[in-house]
């Protein structure tokens, strides 16, 4: 079961990471994975430890840090830097002292353990991976020229507004399907690290999404592998670190054999 989770996870959080890098917001997907923690106790604290209770709590969490995120930026006039690390701050900081009330298990909740995932989290993972592909495929043009230069995309008559709020929700849903599988601290890594890998050898977005899929199933069944092999080692962050040793030697490789192969780069996009 947790094979398949990994496969899930890859194809909804690779090509999402690849939006993500290239819209300047790797930090983004950090923030909201901290932020979401202060809902998890508190579903936790109400409800008990259901997996479904969680995971709502949880978005509910997110959508509040982007709430925040917006009221600190447009109407604080905080740079967004700024206002994304006082958000998720200060949500992740009221979750580890709302934990205090309870029992949870603070290690796999920050860490995550995908050998341990419930089978309602397996089902979101298949149903959300599926609807994130379809949504891709439905408004690709959209999010393409949205990503590439947002004065484009406008002039091609697509409502950008619309698009950023799409972002906003398909990478809280998203980060919410992360959090039992590699745990709170990790879920930028598995976003940013699969596409970072891949980006030597893409030319255009759509082969940085393929090839950065590969990476996170190959990150994701090295992780768990060596989870299983060897218990006392956290699986998410097992996965992580052969992301980024992935990452690491993707980009050797690139040094090694040249400038040539692969470059796909805000300069260079098609």
């Amino acid at each position: 079961m947790s094979l398949e989770a990994a496969i899930w996870l890859s194809l909804f959080a690779a090509p999402l990471g690849s939006l993500l890098i290239f819209r300047r917001l790797s930090f983004f997907g950090d923030a909201l994975g901290h932020s979401s923690l202060a809902g998890v106790a508190a579903a936790f604290l109400i409800f008990g430890p259901h997996p479904l209770w969680l995971s709502v709590g949880a978005l509910i969490s997110v959508f509040m840090t982007v709430g925040l995120l917006h009221l600190l930026e447009k109407h604080a006039k905080l740079p967004s830097d700024v206002a994304m690390t006082s958000s998720y701050s200060g949500l992740f900081s009221l979750g580890i002292l709302l934990m205090a009330f309870s029992a949870m298990d603070l290690e796999h909740l920050l860490f995550g353990d995908i050998n341990r995932i419930s089978l309602e989290m397996l089902w979101f993972m298949r149903i959300w991976a599926i609807v994130m592909l379809m949504i891709l495929a439905a408004f690709w043009k959209p999010l393409w020229a949205s990503v590439m230069d947002p004065i484009f995309a406008r002039s091609l008559g697509f409502k950008t507004q619309w698009l950023d709020l799409l972002f906003i929700v398909i990478t809280s849903i998203s980060v919410v399907g992360m959090i039992q599988s590699v745990g709170i601290v990790l879920v930028a890594a598995y976003l940013v690290l699969p596409s970072a890998a891949a980006l030597p050898w893409a030319r255009s977005l759509t082969q940085l999404m393929a090839r950065s899929i590969g990476f996170a199933l190959l990150s994701s069944f090295t992780g768990v592998f060596i989870s299983l092999r060897w218990p006392p080692i956290p699986t998410g962050a097992a996965i992580a670190f052969t992301a980024f040793v992935c990452l690491l030697l993707s980009h050797c490789l690139k040094w090694t054999w040249g400038k040539d192969f692969g470059n796909f780069s805000r300069k260079n996009r098609n």
